[in-house]
């Protein structure tokens, strides 16, 4: 079963003694990063799970053995981040033309008077980004990682639903920045390998230290 940071935390803020709440999340963040650092401190470096989990907008979600979670039980974890698209004047442009996501989550709504198409599509784009996922090692290739995927994907169309009931203007993506032996794995989602550049992505780019040497594997799956 998966579960979410999100409704944990706000969980612990509605029904745990308001002295004990700052006491728990400060707990949580440090068991989410024992966890990570356990399970993949091979392939993810300390500073970058750091960086990651202090950024109360990223999701944490873990799928977890049992139907009510317990840290200790989940052998998969993912931490994503929702970001809408904020437009400027330079963006009023051709639909081909390149843009850039910005790190801000506050949706802008232009003026509808003399407001360019584009910049209308624009407003209902939303991109989620994931920005780690892992798995211990004694429960890899048994299916944990592809259950775990499978409720994130489930709960951003679910939510994605709710946000744009009606809306065919609608532009969701998910995206993610692959290593090469995982590229197989998002394929089989029907996540589409872009050939975009890392640095194209600011989102990715503000946790991560960009290596000119490194072979960056940006995927992408609509929604």
């Amino acid at each position: 079963m998966n579960f979410y940071s999100d409704i944990i935390i706000n969980d612990a803020i509605d029904n745990f003694p308001l002295e004990n709440v700052i006491d728990f999340i400060e707990k949580f963040g440090e068991d989410c990063f024992n966890l990570i650092n356990r399970y993949a401190r091979d392939q993810i470096q300390d500073i970058y799970t750091f960086n990651v989990l202090s950024n109360t907008k990223n999701v944490v979600a873990f799928h977890c053995i049992d139907n009510e979670f317990t840290i200790e039980n989940c052998p998969s974890i993912l931490v994503y981040r929702k970001c809408k698209f904020k437009p400027t004047k330079n963006l009023i442009r051709p639909a081909d033309s390149h843009s850039s996501w910005s790190m801000t989550d506050k949706e802008i709504n232009p003026s509808p008077e003399g407001t360019d198409l584009n910049l209308q599509r624009f407003k209902n784009s939303v991109r989620y980004y994931i920005l780690l996922a892992c798995t211990k090692r004694k429960f890899r290739n048994q299916g944990y990682a592809s259950k775990l995927l499978d409720g994130v994907i489930k709960r951003i169309k679910e939510e994605t639903k709710q946000e744009n009931a009606g809306n065919i203007n609608s532009d969701i993506k998910i995206i993610l920045s692959s290593v090469e032996e995982s590229v197989l794995f998002y394929e089989s989602y029907g996540f589409k390998w872009t050939r975009e550049s890392i640095t194209d992505h600011k989102m990715l780019m503000s946790f991560e230290r960009y290596q000119p040497d490194k072979e960056y594997f940006i995927m992408e799956l609509k929604i």
